[in-house]
């Protein structure tokens, strides 16, 4: 899908499959991590997730956490 320069996507893909799985489309001034909470789904619960920097902080592990993900940065889990 073509984006225009005001636009990214943010998504979750299958780490087996390298399908994706769910995607969301924003403006630019939306970070990345904004769109965790909508992105992932009971489906994804308590799965490894793999992120990068930008998905830390308080407000991120509070939605991991009520989600009981496992959270990885640069492609090691770790447990919260």
């Amino acid at each position: 899908m073509p984006l225009d320069k005001e636009k990214h996507m943010q998504l979750i893909t299958d780490r087996k499959t390298k399908l994706i799985e769910t995607y969301k489309v924003t403006d630019v001034s939306v970070h990345d991590s904004q769109a965790t909470e909508e992105l992932l789904t009971e489906k994804d619960e308590g799965q490894p997730l793999y992120a990068d920097s930008a998905f830390t902080g308080e407000e991120q592990e509070k939605v991991y956490k009520k989600m009981n993900f496992n959270v990885s940065s640069r492609h090691k889990p770790v447990v919260l």
